[in-house]
């Protein structure tokens, strides 16, 4: 690897300027050069952070997904905490990241993961499953428990996840209400959904 020079971006830099660019004018009509100029540097610059525009964007989208589930990887052998507490945890967590300052990870997911060679997809692929692993945990735990009502686990799991990322089509920093109070409505209608009454 090039020795970095002092006026270089910082590599979370660079991976913020071009996830923005990548959403803006697609993976494959963005150049190295187009990069740099968002930078503020020579393409030669990024090239001392990433060997190529396709590890640029392997390192976006794995990024994302670990943002998404180091946080929450506890949970899936935590058996002491209330599942109702646990999907609370995840939920807000996984709203947290979804509108966060990767908020336009989303459309690069679904028009560009294309681009990425097959071990790349099939990793990042694994850390998106094994996040449906700990939600589907916690779901058949609470069930078990007999906190949640007997649901298809797989298929709620795909709601709660939908109607948590769908949020980033919507929702306005300054709008009507908060991230807080998204989150916490989300919770709501899945514990109404999943939750069995005392």
């Amino acid at each position: 690897m090039a020795v970095q020079k002092r006026n270089a971006p910082k590599k979370t830099t660079i991976m913020d300027k071009a996830r923005k660019i990548f959403s803006e004018q697609g993976y494959a009509k963005t150049t190295m050069k187009d990069i740099g100029r968002v930078c503020r540097c020579k393409a030669s610059n990024i090239y001392n952070y990433f060997p190529s525009k396709e590890s640029l964007l392997n390192e976006i989208l794995r990024d994302e997904m670990n943002q998404l589930l180091i946080p929450l990887r506890y949970l899936a052998t935590d058996v002491n905490t209330d599942p109702a507490e646990q999907m609370a945890i995840m939920i807000r967590h996984h709203l947290n990241v979804v509108l966060g300052t990767r908020r336009l990870t989303k459309q690069i997911f679904e028009g560009e993961f294309k681009y990425l060679r097959a071990q790349d997809k099939k990793k990042i692929i694994e850390l998106r499953d094994e996040f449906q692993k700990i939600m589907e945990t916690i779901i058949q735990r609470g069930i078990d428990q007999g906190i949640f009502v007997p649901v298809d686990v797989k298929m709620t799991c795909f709601l709660i996840a939908s109607m948590t990322i769908r949020t980033r089509t919507w929702y306005r920093a300054r709008g009507r209400l908060s991230a807080e109070q998204i989150a916490n409505e989300i919770i709501r209608m899945a514990m109404h959904g999943i939750k069995k009454c005392s």
